[in-house]
């Protein structure tokens, strides 16, 4: 393989995310070699929950107290972690049934993203990594410094978001 080597024989991407990609100016290896992040997340620092401040960003762990979709207008998914010291709750307004089947109320997961107060600390569709039962191994938005590449809507609806670039 070469700098000049098409992306499409990449293992993983093929001709199809090729075509989607191509679109947006990434067609060789050396292209994406030149890809640079437009910006980058620190994740370094976990917070404890007794010590959130609303309009922060920041990283937290903690356990999966209780889960569930309210009903309103549309299905909200939520999750309510508890580090022993506090509470978060966190909330997604799209894709409920996924999440459900994603999160496990006993579960250890770290989520990252914007803290905002409305009846308690709250963060709407952080970032997430599924610590299982508090295992640290398998990190992907936890204790690092993040990547954020630029996207479109082509690439988002092939599902390449900066996630696929690191």
């Amino acid at each position: 393989m070469t700098e000049f080597t098409e992306i499409q024989y990449i293992k993983g991407i093929g001709p199809k995310r090729a075509q989607v990609l191509q679109k947006s100016g990434l067609a060789t290896v050396i292209d994406l070699m030149n890809y640079f992040p437009r910006r980058y997340l620190d994740r370094r620092n976990i917070v404890s929950l007794d010590n959130l401040q609303a309009d922060e960003e920041v990283t937290v762990i903690g356990r999966i107290e209780a889960a569930g979709i309210r009903h309103a207008r549309k299905k909200i998914f939520y999750i309510v972690i508890n580090d022993e010291k506090s509470i978060l709750e966190a909330v997604w307004f799209n894709y409920a049934e996924y999440y459900k089947n994603v999160f496990k109320v006993g579960e250890w997961v770290s989520l990252s993203g914007k803290v905002n107060y409305y009846r308690g600390f709250q963060m709407t569709h952080p970032d997430y990594d599924k610590l299982g039962d508090g295992d640290y191994s398998n990190l992907l938005n936890t204790g690092k410094i993040i990547p954020v590449y630029p996207g479109n809507e082509s690439l988002k609806r092939a599902y390449i978001t900066s996630n696929t670039f690191f």
